[in-house]
């Protein structure tokens, strides 16, 4: 499936390195390469655009990968969010349903077991239609729901400033 590339998109996001190796009748070596934990801090908050992120707040995070779940939520901290995550939509609309007018933005995957992200950004935004929903997928997934106020789609996996802009973009509007 996508574990691979689950994983690149983990370590791009923390602008780390990737050597494979791979011999007949010996295997695969993996070397993983991370930058020092200070330059990583400065490269995931860099603004190398002209969209600045006005981060803060409670950002409800839905995602059902477990090693995307911590990435992103450490990320997400980085940037400056205060992060409730969860491992898939139904726990997000009962997190999102517990206090309505705690979140300023939600991030949730769209393919996860038990109840997807579309089904959770529309079940969110039928109560709450002004919050901010970035969606997320690693698969050819359609973007219908992005088009909708106050909703985009960021494909993954995604860099550390991908993610940055796409939240910059959602909160500006």
């Amino acid at each position: 499936g996508l574990g691979l590339s689950a994983m690149l998109g983990i370590l791009r996001g923390h602008r780390a390195g990737l050597l494979l190796q791979t011999e007949e009748g010996k295997g695969t070596t993996f070397q993983i390469y991370f930058p020092a934990a200070k330059s990583a801090l400065e490269a995931a908050t860099q603004d190398r655009t002209e969209k600045r992120l006005k981060a803060g707040g409670l950002l409800l995070l839905a995602e059902d990968e477990p090693d995307v779940l911590e990435s992103t939520t450490d990320l997400l901290r980085r940037l400056g969010f205060d992060v409730e995550a969860v491992p898939d939509g139904m726990d997000a609309v009962a997190a999102f349903e517990a206090r309505p007018g705690a979140f300023r933005v939600a991030l949730l995957d769209l393919t996860m077991p038990r109840m997807g992200g579309r089904e959770a950004a529309s079940r969110i935004q039928a109560a709450r239609p002004d919050l901010p929903i970035l969606l997320t997928s690693g698969y050819a997934e359609s973007e219908a729901m992005a088009g909708a106020r106050n909703m985009r789609f960021l494909r993954k996996p995604f860099l550390a400033d991908e993610l940055r802009d796409a939240l910059a973009e959602l909160l500006a509007e």
